[in-house]
């Protein structure tokens, strides 16, 4: 899960899926080791998923279904444009190389959503009903399937989404700290304030004025 209101629960994501995948790998090795045929049977069938997809060479899947649950989605939408774009386009790639679906929502306002997610879980877990589909419009926020998404889409070109990677997690790593942000907005809202009061009490001494002359 990805607090999208903590910048460090999105910059250490990456280490995240790495250690969700090194204990997954890890059951599996024990699981060949007592013999058992299953791990490569699971190894095959997510091959399978994605033998056909434009980003084949990226992706580096983690075995067994991830879905990558992204909250705090209306707060993050009222950040500036560079953090939204970047952040976003980051988590998307991560999901694409490790295979994973990705969802944006909001617990506490957008019951929508977790209906979406609800019912991908309920598919994925339980196989109840059929899987929901795809939402790739941002405002609405995402409910992304594993195999649905391709680094043209995310990056707008055709370039070697490994490279965009690792610029995507330089940028974000360089952009000021959502807490550096709020303290500039609440700053500048309190200078805006001063200069109310002066300018009013300026007024009122102008307006005095007048009956005084």
């Amino acid at each position: 899960m990805v607090n999208l209101e903590d910048k460090e629960s999105i910059v250490d994501f990456k280490n995240t899926l790495s250690t969700i995948e090194s204990k997954i790998n890890g059951v599996l090795d024990e699981l060949e080791k007592k013999g058992s045929k299953r791990p490569k049977t699971l190894i095959k069938k997510c091959a399978e998923q994605f033998k056909y997809h434009p980003d084949k060479s990226f992706i580096n899947p983690i075995v067994l279904p991830v879905t990558i649950i992204c909250t705090n989605f209306n707060s993050f939408k009222q950040m500036d444009s560079l953090t939204r774009r970047t952040g976003t386009n980051l988590l998307r790639l991560l999901a694409l190389k490790k295979f994973a679906s990705i969802f944006f929502v909001d617990f506490k306002a957008d019951a929508g959503s977790l209906k979406v997610l609800k019912n991908h879980l309920n598919f994925t877990i339980f196989k109840q009903s059929k899987n929901v589909n795809a939402q790739m419009d941002f405002a609405k926020g995402f409910a992304i399937l594993a195999g649905m998404d391709n680094s043209k889409s995310i990056m707008d070109t055709q370039g070697d989404p490994s490279v965009s990677l690792e610029a995507l997690q330089e940028e974000f790593n360089n952009i000021p700290s959502y807490a550096n942000k709020t303290e500039v907005k609440v700053n500048q809202k309190a200078n805006e304030e001063r200069i109310d009061a002066i300018l009013k009490q300026r007024q009122e001494k102008l307006y005095l004025s007048n009956f005084t002359k």
